[in-house]
This record gives C-alpha cells, sequence and structure tokens, in this order.
C-alpha cells in the first residue's frame, strides 16, 4: 500500500531541519579532521547506526544482484562524492553560501525530469521554480568572486559538482526499478560510500592530521547519526514517492535555514541581498505549498 503524502512531506520537513544543522556542525568538524577523513567517519558512524537498527527490527537483508544499480548509484554519488565535495568545499567557503550553492538542484533536475521523465511542469511549479532561480541567483553572484583566488574557485566548483551527483542520484531514486524496500537498502549504500572513501582517504592523505578533540566526536556523532544515516533513509523514501521537482524546490527550505543558524552560531554576515533572496527563495516554497493540497488529492 502506498504512503499517504503527509507522511513523506512530514520525512522531508524533518530532513531539512537536521540538514540545515549540519552545515554549522560541519564547518566546526572541519577544523579538526581533514575533510575526506571527516566524510568517511561520519559514513562509518552512519552505517552502524542504521545497521543496528535494521538489526534490532529483524529487517537486515542482504541485496540481491538486480538491487546494485541503485545501490552503487546513492552509495557512490549522492553519499560518497556528494559528502567529499561539500565537507572540501566547506574548507574554503562560508557554511551558508555552500548549502546555497548545494542545493541549486533544481536547476539541474527540472529540465531532465520534464523533457525525459514526463513529469508535468504545472504554472505554479514554473511560478515557484522562477522565485528559487531568481533568490540563488541573488545569493549567488559570480560578479563578486575574486576569480583570480584559487581557493575561493576550486571551493565553489566542488559545491556545485556536490549538486550535480545529487542531482543524478535524486532521478535515479525516483525512476529507477527498487526490488527491495529502500530502507534496507540503505546500510548497504552507506557501506559502499565508506569503503570507496576510506580507500581514497588512504590513497589521497594517508597521514592526516586530526584533533581528536570532544568537538569533533559530537559533530562527527550528529552527522554520522543524523545528517547521513537517518536523513539519508528518509530522504531516499521521499525521493522514491513525491515527483522529483517538488523534492528539489522544498529541499531549497534547507540553505535558508542553513543560512539563518550560521549566522547565528558561526558569526556569517545576513547583508540586504541575503534577506532578499530568501524572501524569494520562501515565496516558491509557498507556492509549492498551495499546490501541494491539489496533488494529494490526485
Amino acid at each position: 500500500m502506498a504512503e499517504k503524502p503527509i507522511f513523506n512531506y512530514s520525512l522531508l520537513f524533518l530532513v531539512i531541519v537536521i540538514w540545515a544543522v549540519a552545515w554549522p556542525v560541519s564547518k566546526l568538524g572541519l577544523l579538526d579532521m581533514p575533510p575526506i577523513w571527516y566524510t568517511a567517519l561520519r559514513l562509518a558512524i552512519g552505517f552502524v547506526i542504521m545497521f543496528a537498527i535494521l538489526l534490532f527490527q529483524k529487517k537486515i537483508k542482504l541485496p540481491t544482484r538486480k538491487d546494485f544499480p541503485l545501490i552503487l548509484s546513492i552509495g557512490l554519488l549522492q553519499m560518497a562524492c556528494f559528502l567529499i565535495l561539500i565537507n572540501g568545499g566547506l574548507m574554503f567557503v562560508d557554511a551558508g553560501r555552500s548549502a546555497i550553492l548545494v542545493y541549486s538542484t533544481p536547476f539541474l533536475v527540472t529540465p531532465i525530469a520534464v523533457m525525459f521523465f514526463d513529469e508535468k511542469l504545472t504554472f505554479m511549479k514554473l511560478i515557484g521554480l522562477t522565485f528559487g532561480l531568481v533568490g540563488l541567483l541573488i545569493l549567488f553572484n559570480p560578479a563578486s568572486f575574486d576569480w583570480h583566488n584559487a581557493h575561493t574557485v576550486v571551493g565553489n566548483s566542488m559545491l556545485i559538482l556536490a549538486a550535480a551527483c545529487w542531482a543524478i542520484a535524486m532521478l535515479h531514486t525516483r525512476y529507477g526499478t527498487w526490488h527491495t524496500p529502500s530502507i534496507m537498502l540503505v546500510p548497504w549504500q552507506l557501506l559502499i560510500a565508506f569503503l570507496s572513501v576510506i580507500l581514497a582517504a588512504f590513497i589521497i592523505e594517508p597521514h592526516p592530521t586530526i584533533a581528536w578533540t570532544g568537538r569533533l566526536w559530537w559533530t562527527a556523532i550528529y552527522n554520522g547519526a543524523l545528517a547521513t544515516g537517518i536523513a539519508y533513509a528518509a530522504i531516499i523514501n521521499v525521493s522514491k514517492n513525491l515527483p522529483v521537482i517538488s523534492t528539489s524546490l522544498l529541499l531549497l527550505g534547507v540553505p535558508i535555514l542553513g543560512l539563518l543558524l550560521s549566522s547565528w552560531w558561526l558569526g556569517e554576515q545576513i547583508t540586504f541581498s541575503i534577506v532578499m533572496a530568501m524572501l524569494f527563495i520562501l515565496s516558491g516554497l509557498a507556492t509549492m505549498a498551495i499546490e501541494r493540497p491539489k496533488q494529494v488529492a490526485e
């Protein structure tokens, strides 16, 4: 039996809150550990948490050969590559701005979903997309970049590439064929992600400088247990059951909340342009919220 839309929208709201908090939390954790090793630690904690939860519920199941396309695309793209790229980008870019760039996914997902997967770009979705695009363009103004600063270019490029990885995985999650309940595949996706990242870590940075502080552990536990394990399980379920355009647009709530939290927690400045951008993005989200009851009734 299909899950009620209200359940999936509730899960999506939970993910938005968890991931918004994760941006300033990650920025703090990266003060003590290099990005690729921090990603590996986060994935390891996420795997242990999700494996333990499913083991307790007696839902652990070995994947079949038919499950491997979704295990690999989500594990390698949405988890491993995505997290390495955002943690790398966070070394050079403010947490709030990083969240904005990564959540440019609607502008990658929407044209592909409409042209190749027959999703309907309704008038309300188009209005919401337009508002969100204007908001992101205000926040992400390439003209304000110092293009001669290699760190600026590399950091922002990594974050845009992270958005592309997530967009591909999101489309596969929505339109791929699921042979096993998505929750049962999450531990194996996390395991594939962890093994690929830890292998890359030993090759790229075999002798990392790590400060095993209390701050490192609590940020890693938050990001591993909540932002990686539980939130990934929730967003995979949401992406499988809700229209991909709606999901990607509503996730624009993450950079909005992430900006506010980063300003309060890390002292990142909120300028007039940021306030204007947030108003546009929130208007886009409100437009999506107005349309949702109509979708539910169909």
